[in-house]
This record gives C-alpha cells, structure tokens and sequence, in this order.
C-alpha cells in the first residue's frame, strides 16, 4: 500500500520573523496547515487547518520502533492520529477525525514520513527562514 502526506501551509498564519528568534511552545500551534494523507491514492485524513509544526516536530521524535501518537495541546480527545505497529512489517494507521484504520507497509510509512518532513522543512525555510530541525 503507498501512503503520502500531502500538505499546504495557510497563507494567513500570524507568524513574525522576529517570533522565530524566541521559538516557543506557541509557535507550535501558530504555523498552520492544509493536510491530506493518502492510502492507494485514496483519501483517509483530511484536515483543513492543523498544527504543521506540531505534527513534524513529534513526528521528528519518533522512535519508528514503537507506536506513534499524535497529540495536539489545542485539543484534549485523546490522539488526533495513531501509528500502530502490526507485526514486523505493518503499522495500523487511525484518527480520531476518519473512519476506520489503514494498515501500510514500515518502508511506505517510514519513507511517507520522512518525505513530508523534508518537504515541510523546505517550504518553512522558504516562507519563514527557519528549519523543523531548529526547533528543540
């Protein structure tokens, strides 16, 4: 199964260059985005505006060895997304906010994460000259 993660940063985030010099916890939350993640060419998450920066920074932090959850300190219903690994070479995707789970492949997952990492880390730099790795 081939996943993706396809995002857009919002063009109204109430982001100051000068609030990147002191990167706190808000900033986490004020970097706003479109994201999309598809299974087969299939939608399965949709959401028009989330925490970008949030997402990529747990994502960062991930171990790949263990389960991944998502939290967002804009919302207290539990995990807005789960990776749960099935097996040796399976991991059972589920979100509060879709219908159902989808199981991929490690690699496929493995490589659609780092993909969007990368590709946010570059649209960051170019709208705001800072990089996912600056923040700690």
């Amino acid at each position: 199964m081939s996943i993706e993660f396809i995002f857009q940063l919002l063009k109204n985030c109430d982001v100051r260059r000068s609030w990147l010099n002191r990167f706190d916890g808000s900033m986490f939350v004020r970097i706003q985005g479109e994201l999309e993640i598809r299974v087969n060419g299939d939608c399965y998450f949709y959401e028009p505006s989330i925490a970008l920066v949030e997402l990529a920074y747990q994502l960062k932090r991930w171990n790949k060895e263990d389960g991944f959850q998502y939290d967002s300190i804009e919302l207290h219903d539990g995990p807005i997304m789960s990776f749960t690994k099935i097996g040796d070479n399976r991991w059972e995707i589920s979100s509060i906010w879709s219908e159902g789970t989808v199981l991929v492949d490690s690699n496929e997952l493995f490589h659609a994460v780092d993909v969007f990492l990368s590709a946010l880390d570059r649209e960051l730099y170019h709208k705001y000259c800072f990089r996912i790795n600056f923040v700690r």
